[in-house]
């Protein structure tokens, strides 16, 4: 299938048709599942979420509510990966709720890939993130598309 061909299943996933995405989940599923691994990959904690989980949970979460227009199929993976992460940090906000323990240090030293970061340093990373999307956004979308 030609990327134009899934651009336009998206769309109509977008404008409610269930058909068409029922079809094009199933042809980015493997993309899906391959992000949501390599997000998963390095994390240190007990896995709480496994790669099939995390795409699932990120298409009943989001992808069927998206009201947006899909530009096209990268587009399409910026919200999927945008929105595994948004998964991520829910559930590190729900880790550390549960937990109920506070962090004596902001940031561990080295700066690990931030699935090894424990649940506060996740949260604490993501208002960062937040800040410097406020001030200077495309510094912010550079610094969230890499792993």
């Amino acid at each position: 299938m030609e990327t134009n061909d899934l651009t336009k299943l998206l769309r109509r996933m977008v404008a409610g048709d269930s058909e068409a995405g029922e079809e094009a989940l199933r042809l980015t599923y493997p993309r899906l599942r391959q992000i949501a691994q390599s997000m998963l990959s390095s994390e240190s904690q007990a896995k709480t979420l496994q790669p099939t989980a995390l795409v699932n949970e990120l298409y009943l979460r989001h992808l069927s509510q998206l009201n947006l227009s899909i530009q096209d199929r990268q587009h399409f993976y910026y919200l999927a990966a945008r929105g595994m992460r948004r998964i991520l940090i829910d559930n590190a906000r729900a880790r550390k709720a549960a937990k109920r323990e506070s962090s004596s240090s902001p940031f561990p030293p080295g700066l690990p890939h931030w699935t090894q970061l424990n649940p506060e340093d996740i949260l604490i990373l993501d208002e960062a993130l937040a800040t410097l999307e406020k001030e200077e956004p495309r510094a912010a979308s550079i610094v969230k598309c890499i792993e």
